[in-house]
C-alpha cells in the first residue's frame, strides 16, 4: 500500500463516528421502552423506527414516526425516562407545566409549541409562543418553574403556578429529575405500580413517592437533588436535608 493510499484510508477511519446508530425491530427493545414510545405515539401516527445508540455514556433509543404530516422524534433512555420529544402535545405536560404555561398566554395557548430535552442530567420543556413580533420562548421544569424567558418578564427560578397547588400535583416517574428517579432506584428495586406526586415544601422542590411492595405500600419523599427526606420503613423517621441548619 502506497504511502498517499494508506494516509487517506487513515483519514477516512478518523471521519467515521466511534458508534453508529443500530436500527431495532419494535419488539427487541426493552418493555420500558415500548411503553414509554406507546404513550407518546398517537393512534392516527404512521411507520414508527427505532434506532438504538450511545449518548453520553448511556444507551438511548430513538424513534421516529410520522403524525399529519409532522416527523416526531422521541429519544428515550433503557429505563423508559423519555430524554427527548421534538413535539409534545400540551395534555402531555406536567399539571404545573401546564398551568405555568396557560398564566403565561391565557388565550386557549394559541400558537403554542412544545419540545421535551434534557439539560444538565434533567428534563425540562421548551415552549414557543407565536406571537406579532419575535415569538416568545420559554424554558421550564416539571415543576412549572421558568429557567429562561426571551421576554424577560420572568426571572430565573420564579414559580408562577405556586399558589394554584396547595395539595400534591401527580407526575410520571419520568418527569422527575433524573438524580431524584436514581435516588428512588437506590432505595426500591421493583418499582412497577409506582405513584408520584410533586409537593413542594416551601422553596424545597419534593416527590412523594408510593410503590406497593408485598402486603404494604412503601413511601418515600426525595428532593429534586436526590435527598430521602423520609421513607415509611424507617418508621417514618426523617432525614435532614444535606446542608441543614440543625435546630
Amino acid at each position: 500500500m502506497s504511502k498517499i493510499t494508506l494516509i487517506a484510508a487513515l483519514a477516512l477511519l478518523v471521519a467515521l463516528p466511534a458508534s453508529a446508530a443500530q436500527k431495532m425491530d419494535y419488539m427487541d427493545v426493552p418493555e420500558t421502552v415500548r411503553q414509554a414510545i406507546l404513550d407518546r405515539k398517537p393512534a392516527d401516527s404512521e411507520g414508527l423506527t427505532i434506532k438504538r445508540d450511545r449518548e453520553n455514556d448511556r444507551t438511548v433509543f430513538h424513534a421516529q414516526f410520522h403524525q399529519r404530516g409532522i416527523n416526531r422524534r422521541v429519544t428515550v433512555a433503557a429505563d423508559g425516562t423519555i430524554m427527548a420529544d421534538n413535539r409534545v402535545h400540551f395534555n402531555q405536560l406536567p399539571k404545573p407545566v401546564q398551568e405555568s404555561l396557560a398564566q403565561l398566554n391565557p388565550s386557549e395557548n394559541w400558537g403554542l409549541m412544545i419540545r421535551q430535552d434534557t439539560e444538565n442530567g434533567r428534563p425540562v420543556y421548551k415552549a414557543t409562543f407565536r406571537e406579532p413580533g419575535p415569538n416568545r420562548k420559554l424554558t421550564l421544569t416539571p415543576e412549572g418553574t421558568i429557567l429562561e424567558d426571551s421576554k424577560g418578564e420572568y426571572t430565573v427560578g420564579h414559580y408562577p403556578q405556586l399558589p394554584l397547588f396547595p395539595q400534591p400535583e401527580p407526575l410520571r416517574f419520568g418527569d422527575m429529575p433524573v438524580v431524584a428517579q436514581e435516588a428512588v432506584r437506590a432505595e426500591i428495586e421493583n418499582l412497577e405500580n409506582i405513584e408520584v406526586k410533586w409537593a413542594p415544601r416551601g422553596e424545597m422542590n419534593v416527590y412523594d413517592i408510593s410503590v406497593p411492595e408485598g402486603d404494604r405500600v412503601v413511601k418515600l419523599s426525595v428532593t429534586a437533588e436526590g435527598v430521602i427526606l423520609s421513607d415509611s420503613r424507617a418508621a417514618g423517621v426523617e432525614r435532614e436535608p444535606a446542608g441543614a441548619k440543625k435546630k
